[in-house]
């Protein structure tokens, strides 16, 4: 059997290289978007536990309890805002990036169909050749036999 070469091994090598890269890139910008995400979700948790030890029900909490409270709150107010700024800057990266994963993939697909065909029809062709060789050999022991047999 004739050995398949494709002719654009080459550029499915690179393909395969590229579309790896893309997913790696997807996976590491979800992974950025989720931690930016449990650092806003993190922030909003102790933002409300300050609120909620600034303003219990009961006796007035000391003046400089309140003044620290409020400028943590303030605070945290802002590092959300900042996080949030980062999380939008994150899904935006992740978007980005699946759309290269899916425009890699897409390209990989159809140089892996390309050469899906051309190993088809490299296939094809063998066991055509090989057919052709098999009646050749028949035709030529048959016109054999029938020299011999001949008195």
């Amino acid at each position: 059997m004739a050995r398949f070469r494709f002719a654009l091994d080459s550029l499915l090598k690179l393909r395969e290289r590229r579309e790896e890269a893309a997913r790696q890139e997807l996976a590491d910008n979800q992974r950025k978007a989720l931690q930016a995400q449990a650092q806003v979700d993190a922030l909003d948790e102790e933002r409300a536990a300050v609120a909620g030890s600034v303003s219990r029900p009961g006796s007035p909490p000391p003046v400089r309890a309140l003044q620290t409270g409020y400028a943590r709150y303030h605070l945290l107010g802002e590092r959300r805002i900042q996080a949030h700024e980062e999380l939008q800057a994150a899904a935006q990266a992740h978007e980005q990036s699946r759309e290269a994963a899916v425009t890699a993939q897409r390209e990989l697909k159809t140089i892996q169909r390309l050469h899906d065909e051309a190993l088809r029809r490299h296939l094809e062709y063998t066991r055509r050749r090989e057919d052709q060789e098999l009646d050749e050999t028949a035709s030529v022991r048959a016109a054999r036999k029938g020299i011999e047999s001949r008195p």
